[in-house]
């Protein structure tokens, strides 16, 4: 059989594979399939040993990491349908999160090696992130010290969980402090990220963008993700700074459920005009739109996978 004989064959099955994973019923049964999943994997490693559990741990990593770059290379609604055989949608949601918060002090300290970017992508002017975060860790220490004082000094499991879940308030509370100077919105490749802090996350096509215009409007006391007529707004300093029109729905994150699809979105930003100017400086053209969509939207299909995989090296 030649290679684009091949190659037909295999994207066909791969495209039929996964609109079965897409189906609603499969889908509820594969989120849940860890809870069979893990249990059975526990099972064979320990009947087969130690040197047999190691192999089965590698395989099943290797095939987690497979998933992955399947899902990674397909996108969109397939990608997270490949995606949901490694774990529950909302666990991974929350374990992206905790990944974010925690990295959020290295990826500070690795940016300032690299060009700031612009006022227009920033919105950390003014936020009381940082002040909350150096006023609550006196509070950390005080409790640890409080917990080493108080448990015998014998019961060294305690004191070393206890230092554990301690450190590592400290680095979500550090994380959390400094998310919108860590995270700011980006601009590349012909997508904005639009961010707020390591919690909430959007990723734009710019040729989606219809309209992008810089006017503030009070938030309230609400902070994060705020969903209002049909739009999502990702304040700071309690505030939105420009409004962005999309010609379709464009999927939101969030920490503790699913992503949600809005058709306009208000972000903040430290210089507002900047960033309407730069969105829609930086669309592009019709002519060159015309072609293929990009893998941002999500809508790469298995035979895209299978073609590069197929590829000649």
């Amino acid at each position: 059989m030649r290679a684009h004989d091949l190659r037909r064959v295999l994207t066909g099955a791969a495209d039929r594979g996964l609109d079965v994973l897409l189906r609603p019923r499969v889908r509820r049964i594969r989120r849940w399939s860890f809870v069979v999943t893990l249990p059975a994997a526990v099972l064979m490693a320990t009947v087969a040993g130690v040197q047999g559990g190691a192999l089965v741990i590698g395989a099943r990593m290797g095939l987690w990491l497979a998933v992955a770059l399947a899902a990674w290379r397909l996108g969109g609604e397939r990608g997270e349908a490949v995606r949901d055989l490694l774990m529950h949608p909302r666990a991974r949601a929350l374990l992206r999160t905790e990944v974010d918060v925690t990295l959020a002090l290295p990826r500070l300290a690795l940016a300032r090696l690299r060009a700031a970017p612009p006022p227009a992508l920033r919105y950390s002017r003014g936020d009381f992130g940082p002040p909350m975060a150096l006023a609550l860790t006196p509070a950390v220490l005080a409790e640890e010290v409080a917990v080493h004082l108080l448990v015998p000094s014998g019961w060294v499991a305690v004191h070393v969980v206890s230092a554990l879940l301690h450190g590592y308030a400290l680095v979500w509370l550090v994380g959390w402090g400094l998310g919108s100077r860590a995270y700011p919105h980006a601009l590349r490749r012909g997508v904005l990220t639009v961010r707020n802090g390591p919690f909430h996350r959007a990723d734009l096509p710019l040729h989606a963008v219809t309209a992008a215009t810089a006017r503030r409007q009070r938030v309230g006391g609400e902070a994060g993700l705020v969903l209002r007529d049909g739009a999502a707004l990702l304040p700071a300093r309690g505030r939105v700074d420009v409004w962005l029109e999309l010609d379709g729905p464009v999927m939101v994150r969030r920490p503790l459920s699913d992503p949600v699809a809005v058709h306009r979105i208000a972000l903040a930003s430290d210089d507002p005009e900047a960033l309407a100017r730069l969105v829609l400086d930086a669309r592009p053209s019709p002519a060159a739109d015309t072609g293929r969509v990009p893998r941002a939207l999500g809508v790469l299909d298995a035979g895209d996978l299978l073609h590069h995989a197929l590829q000649p090296s």
